[in-house]
């Protein structure tokens, strides 16, 4: 007997703190939020299936917007103070304040003050001079596959790499090629360089660039170039040949 009203004491004191714990929700479904304060997850019919497992700070709250699909299978473990942004898949895990911008899919946000904008990157930062990501890492795994001798700009998560307006960075890559339908042939590179973005008008590459061949069994080429806001790592191939491209890339980023 007394086991019994153990037992239905510890589901009662449970069942009260999931409810002064539980955050506000919206239309969608499958959500599960566990934590203390005024933490949000708002989304619509089409926004499900997120995870917020978050302490609140005075003054810094953790929020999940959009009401998209877009906004879906995210993730928030741990820290105080975080945004997210509508990103499917993305997730920010400890720390104060990190970010994930609309748009940055499969994004991971870590530390302090780090903002996730780019598909697919593992975004770090320790601190920032002014505000959230002005002073951060970002490690990227861009792939492409090539047909042709024409140049194919090496994506992450199917996005390209958009530098923000008054930017600089310094990158660094390890490319790898091999060709797929035979897998007789490789090509490994490695790419350093700098692009420069002012706060008016397009981005520009900075300084020298490296573009260094380690081994090549066929004529195949990696390029480095801008496009507007856009920096582009392109793999070329040869007719007749299906060759894979996967650039493991890392970014010093400054803002501001």
């Amino acid at each position: 007997m007394n086991r019994t009203k153990q037992t239905v004491g510890v589901l009662c004191a449970l069942f009260l703190f999931a409810m002064l714990m539980w955050p506000t929700f919206a239309a969608g479904l499958n959500n599960f939020g566990f934590f203390l304060g005024e933490n949000t997850i708002a989304q619509g019919a089409d926004a499900d299936r997120n995870l917020m497992l978050a302490m609140k700070d005075p003054g810094a709250v953790s929020t999940m917007t959009g009401t998209t699909s877009a906004s879906s299978l995210r993730t928030i473990v741990g820290g105080a103070g975080h945004t997210a942004g509508a990103a499917t898949g993305s997730a920010i895990f400890g720390g104060y304040q990190n970010a994930v911008d609309d748009g940055a899919h499969y994004a991971l946000a870590v530390g302090n003050h780090a903002r996730a904008r780019h598909a697919g990157g593992l975004t770090l930062a320790g601190g920032s001079f002014t505000t959230a990501g002005d002073a951060q890492a970002t490690r990227l795994v861009l792939r492409a596959q090539t047909t042709s001798a024409t140049a194919v700009n090496m994506l992450s998560a199917g996005a390209e790499l958009s530098v923000p307006t008054d930017a600089s960075w310094a990158f660094w890559g390890l490319c790898t090629a091999r060709r797929a339908d035979t897998g007789t042939e490789t090509g490994l590179y490695e790419i350093k360089g700098g692009v420069t973005r002012p706060p008016t008008g397009d981005a520009v590459l900075a300084g020298s660039w490296l573009i260094d061949e380690l081994h090549e069994d066929s004529d195949w080429t990696v390029n480095i170039s801008v496009t507007g806001s856009t920096l582009r790592i392109t793999g070329a191939g040869e007719a007749g040949k299906t060759v894979d491209w996967v650039c493991h890339a890392m970014l010093s980023e400054v803002i501001g």
